[in-house]
């Protein structure tokens, strides 16, 4: 597994829950990103979203 932090406009609270998350969950790989405009509009200033997403890197075949 992995997790990706997403921001909207605040790269300081997407930061925060990242290392929040990196607490719990040392050995997981944390991606950040953010929201573009279109997405960003519907949501609101300062959203923030988790994504858990399997890692295909690790999965062995």
């Amino acid at each position: 597994m992995r997790a990706l932090v997403i921001n909207g406009n605040d790269p300081k609270a997407g930061n925060e829950w990242a290392n929040k998350i990196h607490e719990l969950y040392p050995d997981m790989k944390i991606e950040q990103s953010y929201f573009g405009p279109t997405i960003g509009t519907h949501l609101g200033d300062k959203a923030l979203a988790l994504a858990w997403l399997r890692d295909f890197d690790q999965d062995q075949l």
